[in-house]
């Protein structure tokens, strides 16, 4: 009995997650139920024609149909399937009774989080970025970091120079959300109104082609303390991309820029 009751738990557990794995909706004649349905991003929604009548499940309005699913005509007994990864709100209505009021919508929520940058606060020093000089990530006491011990040191040096420090990450394609985060604080010697020393933050695919410029920011943002940064990269969820931050500055003044915790986050 014990024995039975055991496989019975185990049998259980091995199922629930595939129960869970994908969302049922009936198709009636001239309506489906549930209509309106908000699932997590990964779900499989399946309709199921439970009517009399062919149907079909197709994306957008009867007045502005979109190309992200379409059923084709279902009849009787039959099903359609379709998973979404993204977060939003998708409409959808039957081509034959859309215009009778045969509509319904999935909403898609992101369920969980997830970090991707490697080394992201530079406490493991050079480990997983690649920094065009050795000593730009560091731990001196001249500029103290976010939080922590180390961070990101580029130019300040008064004379024509160019520095960089690079990141290797993979978005996966059921990224819902992707945000690239860092804290930044720019000292500098120069007075004026002109940006003399700039700091880049790029996007570049894997051959170190520039695919994004996402923020330029110089000596005319000089900040007495580390403010924080973000920016949407959802757009290149699929792709491995290199995050990099690029320092160029020119032959006059002082210009310090100071990053420390970055973060590439993702919802999926």
């Amino acid at each position: 009995m014990i024995r039975r009751i055991y496989l019975a738990l185990v049998l259980a557990l091995l199922v629930a997650p595939a129960a869970f794995a994908a969302v049922g909706v009936s198709i009636e004649d001239d309506f489906y139920t549930a209509k309106d349905i908000t699932v997590p991003a990964g779900t499989m929604v399946v309709w199921t024609d439970n009517g009399s009548d062919i149907h079909t499940v197709t994306s957008g309005t009867p007045s502005a149909p979109t190309t992200l699913f379409d059923s084709g005509t279902i009849s009787p007994g039959q099903k359609f399937s379709f998973t979404f990864n993204k977060a939003g709100t998708f409409l959808y209505f039957c081509r034959f009774h859309g215009n009778l009021g045969m509509v319904g919508s999935v909403t898609v929520t992101c369920g969980t989080t997830a970090q991707l940058l490697k080394n992201p606060g530079f406490e493991s020093g050079n480990v997983n970025w690649s920094p065009s000089a050795p000593t730009i990530i560091n731990n001196g006491t001249a500029f103290p970091p976010h939080l922590g011990n180390w961070k990101a040191q580029l130019n300040g040096k008064g004379v024509v120079n160019t520095q960089s420090i690079t990141q290797q990450v993979a978005i996966p394609a059921t990224a819902c959300t992707a945000s690239l985060e860092f804290f930044l604080r720019i000292a500098t010697t120069e007075t004026g109104s002109l940006p003399n020393d700039t700091l880049k933050v790029q996007i570049l695919d894997g051959t170190g082609k520039v695919l994004k410029t996402l923020a330029t920011f110089s000596n005319t943002n000089k900040t007495a303390s580390y403010v924080k940064k973000s920016f949407n990269v959802q757009s290149f969820a699929g792709k491995t991309i290199k995050v990099r931050f690029i320092g160029t500055e020119n032959g006059s003044l002082k210009t310090t820029f100071l990053i420390d915790d970055t973060a590439l986050r993702i919802t999926k």
